[in-house]
């Protein structure tokens, strides 16, 4: 027998508030007061889990490397301020040949404000008209063989 076919089920609220002394609830607006509170209780977990996690600096990238030697040819003008390019705390590390001169010169800089330590790449093989050297490494690394004009 199902329970739709007991006595008690078939009862009014009237007769269930006589015999028992309760009141059947609605069990639509159970339903739906559960649900919200437990979708009220998941959004308060969730936002507090939120308001707790570090804050990210999304413009901040990973600490680069610090170097600790430089490669290139190093500055020899003491005529000039030792942080002017050439200057004897300045590292030259991109060279191109001028074809209307004859010969090569420094296109790049990097200024030695720390004092490292700087390498001497070894000397390119092959054809090449622009050099730049390696950041991790003492070798150059061709960039092109087109001379570089003079002005």
């Amino acid at each position: 027998m199902g329970w739709q076919d007991r006595d008690w089920a078939r009862l009014d609220e009237g007769e269930l508030h006589q015999l028992y002394g309760v009141v059947p609830a609605k069990t639509g607006g159970v339903r739906v007061g559960v649900w919200a509170a437990v979708v009220l209780l998941v959004l308060a977990v969730g936002g507090f889990a939120y308001t707790q996690m570090p804050a990210r600096d999304v413009q901040s990238s990973p600490p680069a490397q610090e170097q600790t030697v430089l490669y290139g040819v190093r500055g020899t003008d003491a005529s000039v301020d030792a942080l002017a390019p050439g200057g004897t705390r300045t590292v030259c590390t991109e060279e191109a040949f001028v074809a209307a001169a004859q010969r090569w010169s420094c296109l790049a800089w990097a200024v030695n404000t720390n004092d490292l330590p700087v390498v001497l790449p070894q000397q390119y093989q092959g054809q090449c008209t622009h050099l730049v050297a390696a950041v991790d490494q003492a070798r150059w690394t061709c960039l092109g063989n087109e001379p570089v004009s003079s002005s």
